[in-house]
């Protein structure tokens, strides 16, 4: 699956993809901007003029109660490349359980998930069942807010399919554009060599600093 993210492509996303904290659905919007995929939202309301203010245009939206049926519906319907449910905090023990069944069907599903406090930090859902069942576990944890927006830490806790990265993978979400490709490539393609404040690409300047790169 192409996410339209240079980092998030080298993790070789499939399955069954938990994503909790910080900016989790404004990601999940982001992929869905690179992918035909469908946007599922299960327990709040959801604001289709956000994602159209960060780019997101001509998104598919589904609200739904039924979350297991609603997806089993869209997996055999064979449209979509990804299929993410926000949240599943409010999807219910029943699609938990089914989870297993869902997985067996091939289709990726992006599952974002909060997060409480339990005497330690979980999630708010079945965390046995979802350790137990996913494929990739990602969190997002905002460590700095700048000016144009907020510097982001994406932490791969666990993926079937590649090596954990030696470190938390760096993303910028700007105010207004939602979590930046652009610098996303900056940051993680290789092929954008930083020297001193300056940026460069195949030996062309840039520009000083990310946002000007």
């Amino acid at each position: 699956m192409i996410t339209g993210y240079c980092s998030l492509d080298k993790l070789n996303l499939q399955g069954i993809i938990e994503l909790t904290g910080e900016g989790k659905t404004t990601l999940a919007l982001g992929i869905l901007g690179s992918v035909k995929g469908v946007f599922v939202y299960v327990d709040h309301s959801f604001d289709t003029y956000y994602a159209e203010s960060i780019g997101i245009k001509n998104l598919e939206v589904v609200r739904t109660d039924r979350v297991f049926e609603v997806i089993e519906m869209l997996i055999r319907s064979k449209n979509y490349e990804l299929i993410v449910v926000d949240t599943i905090a409010g999807a219910g023990e029943y699609f938990l359980n089914s989870l297993k069944y869902l997985k067996s069907l091939s289709t990726p599903l992006l599952l974002t998930n909060q997060l409480r406090w339990n005497g330690r930090l979980t999630t708010s859902s079945s965390a046995y069942t979802l350790r137990t069942l996913c494929d990739v576990r990602l969190h997002l944890e905002k460590v700095k807010k700048e000016s144009y927006g907020d510097v982001l830490e994406l932490e791969v806790k666990h993926n079937k399919f590649s090596p954990l990265p030696a470190r938390p993978i760096e993303m910028v979400n700007l105010h207004g554009a939602g979590i930046s490709r652009e610098i996303d490539f900056i940051l993680h393609s290789g092929e954008v060599i930083k020297k001193s404040s300056f940026y460069y690409y195949k030996e062309q300047n840039l520009g000083q600093g990310i946002l000007n790169a």
